[in-house]
């Protein structure tokens, strides 16, 4: 069964519900959610979605990244 990740919650949500999300964000760019700190500001209010456009990486490749790892994605923003 494949676990649904929604692009459009808060990355903390994210790595909450599924704690194995950080190791892919993280080799994605996402260098900041190592910090507990920032994962608990920041984190409460940025989505997959608009991390992606902050760091100009490609949802696309956000997306794969994920579904590479099992995860079904749901409510990715469109490229822009």
């Amino acid at each position: 069964m494949k676990k649904t990740v929604d692009f459009s919650k808060p990355v903390t949500e994210t790595v909450m519900e599924f704690p194995e999300t950080k190791a892919i964000l993280k080799n994605l760019g996402f260098g900041m959610i190592d910090n507990a700190v920032a994962r608990a500001t920041v984190g409460k209010i940025t989505s997959v979605n608009k991390g992606a456009r902050i760091k100009k990486i490609s949802i696309e490749i956000v997306a794969k990244a994920f579904e590479e790892q099992g995860f079904e994605v749901i409510n990715k923003e469109s490229e822009k």
